[in-house]
């Protein structure tokens, strides 16, 4: 029997011996290309946590990438299980340090972190309606002590469906913003909620209605409520505002979506307020993009320049306003994380792939100026079949 198993052993290693060697081979003998991020100019610890994904077309295949400081990884070139763990860095990073906790927990608008608590608001309800009494369920981890506190909070049962917007602690008190789409005898229609928790005696303390102003107006046939909550540059993170773009809409005969009123409001989580924010006529609503602090990030583009507007929605005035030139690329992506502007343009000539640049949001400085360029310069590469999708930084 010993022999058997040493046998079943002996087999069991060669297999997984020969399976490492074919696709580290399968990896080095990768037909795409890889590239990586040269410094030109500025400190190069500016794009240390930033990682750019992307894809790459060769003949009838095509494979995504994700590009950052250390080089090009392919799909192909993770590992089994890393193909498992996806999502942002901060959500892997999260799921290693806290494996138990993080179990079933997905949506980043969900958490709440801190140096003491890290938390995650869930709730029950789905689009099917089959939930006769929903709920949210609640999870506090202590990171000190990795003490973990559940909290079930029952919903009302006219809740069809809830999505947790956001979510922020107050002292030893939670502020779980929802928007709720709630049954009603003529139709459906959606709320914005606060639940206000207790957090020492696991309590719900209040359950507050966030009624927007065109939402007063009365809804006429083929008219609706769109409520789009906008998100903080630096998710999940403490914040002292939640902010709501809602619009009154109406679908005509052609079928397309017609704006009658339109209002931006920033709900304090300290004073439970709700503040309605002005904005000036030079700047478009529709430009809207995020927001940190009480400062809202407005972006223009056009195929000669992107614009960016930073308004101070407290002091009602305009912190900053620059122009960067994009070199009539049809495309670019951009990303606003602690306050700077990340910006990467695809080139379709020259050697380089693209550019990738940085820039304070308060100053207009360029902190950092690099080009995307091919490492193997043996291998031809198509500038029409490489694509920058998105960008992320830590």
């Amino acid at each position: 029997m010993k022999r058997y198993i040493s046998s079943i052993v002996i087999v069991a290693v060669l297999l997984l011996t020969l399976s490492t060697f074919y696709i580290y081979s399968a990896v080095s003998a990768s037909p795409f290309p890889h590239f990586k991020i040269e410094k030109e100019s500025g400190d190069a610890k500016e794009i240390r946590t930033l990682q750019i994904t992307g894809g790459y077309g060769l003949g009838n295949g095509h494979e995504n990438f994700n590009l950052s400081w250390n080089g090009t990884v392919y799909s192909s070139e993770v590992s089994f299980l890393d193909r498992f763990n996806n999502g942002t860095k901060r959500m892997k990073e999260l799921r290693k340090q806290y494996k138990n906790f993080m179990r079933g927990k997905m949506e980043e608008n969900s958490f709440y972190q801190d140096k003491v608590w890290l938390i995650y608001a869930d709730t029950s309800s789905n689009w099917s309606g089959s939930t006769k009494n929903p709920y949210l369920e609640i999870s506090l981890l202590k990171k000190k002590d990795k003490k973990n506190t559940k909290i079930h909070i029952p919903l009302s049962k006219q809740n069809h469906y809830v999505t947790v917007d956001d979510v922020q602690l107050v002292g030893k008190q939670l502020k779980i913003a929802t928007q709720n789409t709630v049954a009603s005898k003529e139709n459906d229609f959606n709320e914005i909620h606060v639940y206000t928790v207790d957090i020492t005696n696991q309590k719900l303390v209040k359950d507050e209605t966030i009624q927007p102003g065109v939402s007063n107006q009365r809804l006429q046939k083929n008219t609706y409520i769109n409520i789009q909550n906008l998100q903080d540059t630096n998710i999940s993170d403490p914040s002292k505002y939640v902010l709501y773009n809602i619009s009154l809409m109406k679908t005509t005969s052609r079928g397309r979506d017609q704006i009658l009123n339109r209002e931006l409001i920033a709900y304090n989580t300290e004073t439970s307020k709700k503040e309605l924010i002005k904005l000036p006529k030079t700047i478009n609503i529709e430009e809207l993009v995020s927001f940190h602090g009480d400062v809202i990030y407005f972006v223009t583009m056009n195929p000669n320049e992107l614009k960016l507007t930073a308004y101070n929605f407290i002091n009602q005035r305009v912190e900053n306003e620059f122009s960067i030139n994009r070199q009539n690329a049809d495309t670019s992506i951009y990303a606003i994380k602690n306050e700077k502007l990340y910006l990467c343009i695809p080139y379709l000539q020259g050697k380089t792939a693209g550019v990738l640049n940085v820039y304070d949001v308060k100053t207009s400085k360029k902190l950092f100026q690099g080009n995307i360029v091919n490492v193997e310069k043996y291998k031809k590469w198509n500038r029409l079949s490489l694509d920058f999708y998105d960008m992320e930084i830590d």
